[in-house]
């Protein structure tokens, strides 16, 4: 049995929507954390947390995924895309078409063909 293991990093985060601007925040001690605005808090004891702000899931996820998927996805997805590109994966199985990287790689995601 074969064992693969991207060794990359991808995140979608409350400070930014990649791994490398999120961590040079948190390094600068940037709080992510903020008063709710995707859903009325108004009535709950705690009105702040963590959301995810600044992100555009169409980089990752076509229209039809967006409007069908919950956003817990288009992170995950995002992040898991980030990784791969992040890990070189992706750069060294290009089939020399000139596809685009990023649809590539997200079909690959799709049909669990790395």
């Amino acid at each position: 049995m074969k064992r693969v293991v991207i060794t990359g990093i991808g995140a979608a985060t409350p400070l930014a929507d990649n791994f490398h601007d999120s961590w040079e925040l948190v390094k600068a001690g940037t709080s992510g954390i903020g008063r709710t605005t995707k859903f009325d808090s108004s009535r709950l004891k705690w009105q702040v947390g963590g959301e995810i702000k600044k992100f555009n899931p169409g980089l990752y996820l076509t229209k039809k995924e967006i409007l069908h998927l919950d956003p817990f996805i288009h992170y995950s997805t995002a992040a898991a895309l980030m990784a791969i590109e992040d890990s070189s994966l992706a750069t060294n199985q290009h089939n020399g078409k000139g596809d685009n990287k990023k649809s590539d790689n997200r079909e690959k995601l799709r049909t669990h063909n790395l």
